[in-house]
């Protein structure tokens, strides 16, 4: 350019024709000269570096060498010094198609050849040009490009590949995909000028990046285009006119509209008070209140893979439930949805997911029970993972001093071998898994022993041919009885044990002249009192005279 002007500045009259031709061709040359270099990929020499195999590398045609060679005006092919910047136009270069790889897939999604076939996208699978990704309904997709960018394609989305090119060794890939519908989030890696792209096209609008982390939505109904910048900047084209998205904005493009002025995203939530560990399968989160929020995505994934959500969810409000999640190390993403639909700034928390054996239920004596015995006999429905359980009774709600601390109780229940003093205990039991882990105690139950009942005992028999009818004192406020006979005083040979809600109950007769009796009652919360003393019913004349007389036909019989 200089040499042009000092040529105009000495040529004080006016040009002749051949001093036209002249300025002509140097103009021509220089604007040549700058489209090639505009165009030209740029290579760093490095030692060992000629440029015959230099040539063979990268040129699509070996025999360009020449034209190389006098573009960058090297002397000695063979000899090229390490830090010279050879220029090769674009043109020269080799060119190869690219591929997709499929990194993580989540849910049901689906690939579309353009052969017509059709399949379901897994893992290690390899994508060309003119191939469509759709996915259902809570499905996604973790894609990487062969420059390294990695995509995350959303639930109900389809995604078309438009180009997809790489220009042979140098890095450079021309990328270019259609979302029909849907979301998408993208981690683009710097792209090589002057021919690497990244583009992606939407119904109302296109998004170019240069090197960046954003997402991409188009509804599927509206054709409104959502663009979130969370890193770097893209430019965001449509209807003619091109918007520059910096890190922390985002745009909201109508189809057949220029795209607005961008908007400030929402900041990241603060998740410092949630729990750092989880001691259940069931997830339950309550985030705090972001200020312009008017709902929240939610995302989980293992921390090894942190670019494959297990769980990607909308929650129209803070408390997020429904996860359920095996035991591990998940990084949770959460981040604001504004009124215009724009996703803002991803918040980071760490979880750890320790599942513990969940607390037995339907406990017996149920909560606040009140016995009239000390004799207590405990009962409790364990978990499934439960293989021994941990009982603890005390005085005080804290249990700091507990009276009993009982563990490796294989059974669903203890009994007390020592009856209880009147007044107020509290108790609490915890299953303990296969692998000796603990989890945590139920909720304490109040149990109230009251001063002991009259204990019930037996005032009256009646014996006849084939019953006995039993009487009894009745006690306060005892719904039910329980009468047992017996044919020892210890009651180790039983004959007859029945429950009634009176205080008399008639028995079969046992069979013999002598027997025993006892009756212990049974309170409001199912629990046994202790039993009555023992009554003896003795032999009477009238029965030895009935049971010898049988004995004597039994041994006539015999005879």
């Amino acid at each position: 350019m200089r040499t042009l002007q000092r040529f105009a500045q000495t040529s004080k009259a006016p040009m002749s024709w051949p001093k036209v031709r002249i300025l002509l061709l140097l103009l021509l040359s220089f604007s040549t000269a700058r489209q090639s270099i505009a165009s030209d990929w740029v290579y760093t020499v490095r030692p060992g570096d000629n440029l015959w195999n230099l040539s063979d590398t990268y040129l699509a045609d070996m025999r360009n060498w020449r034209k190389l060679q006098m573009l960058n005006r090297v002397k000695n092919p063979n000899l090229m010094p390490p830090g010279m910047l050879l220029r090769i136009p674009v043109a020269w270069l080799k060119v190869q198609p690219a591929s997709v790889r499929i990194l993580y897939v989540q849910g049901v999604a689906s690939v579309q050849h353009t052969t017509g076939q059709q399949g379901q996208l897994a893992p290690g699978m390899q994508l060309v040009l003119g191939d469509t990704i759709l996915t259902q309904a809570s499905a996604g997709a973790t894609l990487e490009f062969a420059d390294g960018s990695r995509l995350l394609i959303q639930e109900n989305s389809q995604l078309v590949f438009d180009t997809l090119t790489a220009y042979g060794k140098t890095g450079m890939v021309d990328t270019r995909m259609r979302l029909l519908n849907g979301r998408l989030e993208s981690e683009v890696k710097p792209v090589q000028a002057p021919a690497g792209r990244f583009e992606v096209w939407t119904p109302a609008a296109t998004s170019a990046v240069r090197g960046t982390h954003f997402r991409a939505a188009i509804g599927s109904i509206d054709n409104i285009a959502r663009t979130e910048v969370t890193k770097g900047n893209i430019d965001v084209s449509a209807s003619g006119a091109t918007t520059a998205v910096n890190a922390g904005f985002g745009t909201v493009v109508k189809q057949d509209q220029p795209p607005p002025p961008p908007r400030p995203l929402l900041p990241a939530p603060n998740l410092a008070e949630l729990p750092g560990i989880i001691t259940t399968a069931a997830v339950h989160l309550t985030l705090p209140v972001l200020v312009g929020a008017v709902s929240y995505r939610v995302q989980l994934a293992q921390t090894e893979r942190p670019d494959a959500p297990l769980w990607n969810r909308v929650y129209s409000g803070v408390e997020i439930d429904g996860v359920v999640l095996s035991e591990g190390q998940y990084l949770l993403k959460v981040r604001g949805i504004d009124d215009a639909g724009l996703e803002g700034m991803d918040a980071l928390h760490t979880l750890a997911v320790d599942i513990l054996p969940a607390a037995p239920d339907q406990l017996v004596p149920a909560a606040d029970a009140r016995l009239s015995t000390g004799l207590v006999q405990f009962q409790w429905r364990g978990p499934p993972a439960a293989a021994s359980y941990l009982f603890q009774l005390a005085k005080t709600t804290d249990f700091a001093q507990p009276l009993f601390n009982v563990e490796n109780i294989t059974p669903a229940g203890w009994q007390l071998e020592h009856e209880l003093a009147a007044g107020t205990y509290f108790w609490r039991i915890a299953s303990v898994d296969q692998n000796g882990k603990h989890g945590v105690f139920g909720p304490a139950q109040r149990l109230l022993v009251e001063e002991p009942a009259r204990l019930p005992q037996v005032v009256a028999v009646a014996v006849s041919a084939n019953t006995a009818t039993v009487s009894w004192q009745s006690v306060a406020a005892i719904p039910h009885y329980e009468v047992q006979l017996a044919y020892d005083a210890a009651f180790l040979d039983m004959s007859t044990v029945l429950r009634v809600q009176a205080t008399q109950a008639q028995l079969p007769h046992p069979g013999v002249a002598s027997f025993y009796l006892r009756v212990r009652y049974i309170d409001e919360a199912g629990q046994p009192g202790p039993y009555g003393p023992v009554h003896h019913v003795p032999v009477r004349y009238d029965a030895l005279r009935f049971f010898g007389a049988c004995a004597v036909l039994i041994g006539m019989a015999g005879l």
